[in-house]
């Protein structure tokens, strides 16, 4: 194989379908258990623009593409993942890349430079653990409507990340996901979201609003933690639930719409009150519980009066 080190002029490389090999140390084999790139092939390579690599159908009978195996996701054609982790180090210039469609995980890639815009296709379900994370060279991430779930670090401490739209499908976002994401400024959140769980955007300190949709129920602690950008917060009705500094440190924040039975529910509750909900927060939180209180009492004495007597019953 002809080392590609020395082309720093590179813009662009199409690996045809019947390709059998490319490694230099693959060996001859209708099956190719060897890596058909080579992970250090590109090294050097400072001005790639574009790659697109073509899977054909004879990729069904690979059997094996990478070497780290153990840190991939299997795929119901391609036994491993086809994309060496470590395979576009220190090309510092690369553009763009197609990844197909037929990987049903995204994969990891990209250890230094990676595509400004990331685009995740219809086709995938899944974003996987830590799959961008400290990728730096992120802009902006727009999902497909396939996406239901964001795995745990998925994106976290992508420095230069600033806006992600997650498309309408994704109904739980996990632990750690953006987290660290210091230049985030806006996050459209899928309208079908259920779940924002722990530390999910903790020090995104560049946040300034997040619009929450209306089928969301639960914010887990420490989720939007250190948001120091963050002044207003809307909480949906349908929410039930907010953790243990679930809004902690998020110094600017000094306006909040919550639902009453919520407020009243979170004072009952001994570890996630209001006071370590929102502590470190301009919210006046003597205020909310006085409110919290007032309110609960009203709707007991209501409840004692029963149904006739009341204008309508609010269930805590």
């Amino acid at each position: 194989m002809t080392e590609l080190k020395e082309l720093n002029d590179l813009y662009g490389i199409n690996i045809p379908e019947d390709a059998k090999q490319v490694a230099k140390e693959a060996e001859k084999n209708q099956n190719i258990e060897q890596n058909p790139l080579d992970e250090h092939m590109f090294d050097g390579v400072s001005e790639l623009m574009d790659i697109t690599r073509q899977v054909a159908e004879e990729a069904k009978k690979l059997k094996q593409f990478v070497r780290d195996t153990d840190s991939l996701l299997k795929n119901p054609n391609i036994e491993q993942n086809p994309l060496d982790r470590h395979m576009f180090d220190s090309v510092s210039d690369l553009k763009g890349i197609n990844i197909p469609k037929e990987l049903q995980h995204e994969p990891k890639v990209f250890k230094g430079e990676a595509p400004r815009d990331v685009r995740i296709p219809d086709e995938y379900e899944v974003v996987g653990s830590n799959a961008y994370c400290g990728d730096n060279s992120i802009g902006t991430v727009s999902m497909g409507n396939g996406i239901f779930v964001i795995r745990d670090g998925a994106f976290a401490d992508c420095k230069n990340l600033k806006a992600v739209d997650m498309g309408d499908s994704v109904i739980e976002i996990d632990s750690s996901a953006f987290s660290g994401c210091k230049k985030l400024e806006a996050v459209y959140l899928s309208k079908n979201l259920r779940d924002i769980n722990m530390n999910a955007f903790r020090n995104c300190s560049a946040l300034e609003y997040m619009y929450l949709p209306e089928n969301l129920t639960s914010i887990a602690a420490g989720a939007f933690a250190n948001c120091t950008s963050l002044e207003k917060i809307v909480i949906p009705e349908s929410v039930n639930y907010l953790g243990i500094g679930a809004f902690a440190d998020c110094k600017n924040l000094k306006e909040i719409d919550i639902p009453d039975a919520l407020l009243a529910k979170m004072e009952r509750d001994p570890a996630a009150n209001i006071a370590n909900v929102f502590k470190g927060t301009q919210l006046p939180i003597k205020k909310m519980q006085a409110h919290a209180r007032a309110y609960e009492a009203e709707h007991r004495a209501a409840v004692a009066r029963g149904p006739k007597n009341r204008d309508a019953e609010i269930e805590l």
